[in-house]
Parts: structure tokens; C-alpha cells; sequence
């Protein structure tokens, strides 16, 4: 059971021996950890029909495939990435770079308060680093995608439920896509039973869930 409700769990995650290219627009959801990666994975998962298959997203950080083969698997694919928050990487450049060159890619950047951010950081993965040096981490983020001409959001915006036709009308407008008539928001934090019976349905079902979520968070999962 463990395994089945692991962040890799192979019906939401992607595996490079699984992976098959799509059609469409390629999405990349960039942002440091624990600031509404999950949320805004989410987002789109449920409300774009383009994206709706199995496996769900890539993990782009736990990816391992070569450069070559990286960039033509990749149409059609929702990637989740922190890059570069541990550090670049020339192998990961190379294959950001064939995203470029070989998808129609588009980028979406979420931003959260950093000390919001860090204190959420810290506490999941046992840490303690400071505020000064995770500021430090943010500006190299920043700088880092800001050559990909992303969309940006704030992580308020993401959580604020009764602003989602705003929210989902700036992911149209980025994408180049229309989102469903029905309209899916995040469940509300407080709707904690909800959530987890959410979690446990996209697991077993993936994309056909009644409402997909991918967040990792059943418990302190040590998995960044």
C-alpha cells in the first residue's frame, strides 16, 4: 500500500520505459518546493482535456533518460520540475534546451511567500535552512526561467477558489488551449476526507478519477 500511494506510483508518474510522445503543446510547471506545484499540476490536469492520460505528469527531476531521446518524447507531456533549486546541471540544461528546440513548449512559474515556502520546506524534509539562503535559491529560479518567457503565478491566486474562471482564463490565453465548461478548483484544504479520497482515486484510476490529484503529501513523504 505503501508503494501504491508513493509520489512514483506508475499511474500518475512517468516511467522513460512507458513513455510515449503525444500530440500538443508541451506544459512544464516550474517552481521551488512547496509552493503549488501539485496544485497548479492539478489545475491542469482537470480542466484541460489534452492532458488527460496516463501516466499523468513527468518528474522531470527523477528523469533519467538521454538528451537525445528526451526531447522528442516529450509533445504532449505536463512536466513538473524545481530546476535549478539543487544546484544546474549540464545534462538537465541540454534537455531543457531540446524542449525548446523539438516541442511546442510553454512554461508556467508559481510563486509563493518565501518564508510561507521555507517554513512548509524545512518542516517536510527535516531542514533548516535559512531564509537569507533560500532567497538566494529564488533569485537564481527566477533568473533561470525567466528566458522562457513563462506564465507567472502567484500561489494566492491558485488557492483563491472563487477566482478560478481568472486563473484558468490566463492558462488558456498562455497555452493556447480552452479549458472545460465546468470549471474544476483545488478542494479546499479543510475538505481534508475529500482530498485523500481523491489522492487514493487517482491512483487506481488515474486521469479517469472524478477529480485528479497528484499531491504527494498522504504524509512527510521524503521525496522532493
Amino acid at each position: 500500500m505503501k508503494n501504491f500511494l508513493s509520489p512514483t506510483n506508475r499511474i500518475v508518474v512517468a516511467r522513460p520505459n512507458t513513455l510515449r510522445a503525444r500530440e500538443g503543446v508541451c506544459v512544464v510547471v516550474a517552481t521551488l518546493p512547496r509552493s503549488g506545484t501539485h496544485l497548479m499540476i492539478d489545475t491542469v490536469l482537470n480542466n484541460f482535456v489534452e492532458f488527460q492520460a496516463n501516466p499523468l505528469y513527468v518528474n522531470f527531476d527523477k528523469f533519467d533518460l538521454s538528451t537525445q531521446q528526451f526531447g522528442g518524447l516529450m509533445h504532449g507531456q505536463l512536466i513538473k520540475t524545481h530546476y535549478p533549486h539543487e544546484g544546474e546541471n549540464d545534462t538537465q540544461n541540454q534537455r531543457l534546451e531540446s524542449l525548446q528546440e523539438f516541442t511546442d513548449l510553454k512554461v508556467i512559474c508559481i510563486h509563493r511567500k518565501l518564508e510561507d515556502s521555507l517554513k512548509s520546506y524545512n518542516e517536510m524534509f527535516e531542514l533548516s535552512q535559512t531564509l537569507k539562503e533560500y532567497a538566494q535559491v529564488d533569485q537564481k529560479f527566477r533568473e533561470y526561467w525567466a528566458s522562457f518567457d513563462p506564465l507567472e503565478i502567484e500561489f494566492n491566486e491558485l488557492i483563491d477558489i472563487n477566482s478560478i474562471d481568472v486563473l484558468l482564463h490566463k492558462i488558456e490565453k498562455h497555452l493556447g488551449l480552452a479549458a472545460i465548461n465546468k470549471k474544476l478548483a483545488p478542494t479546499p484544504k479543510r475538505s481534508k476526507a475529500r482530498i485523500y479520497m481523491y489522492k487514493l482515486l487517482t491512483r487506481i484510476f488515474g486521469f479517469r478519477s472524478p477529480i485528479i490529484n497528484t499531491g504527494i503529501r498522504f504524509s512527510k513523504v521524503k521525496d522532493k
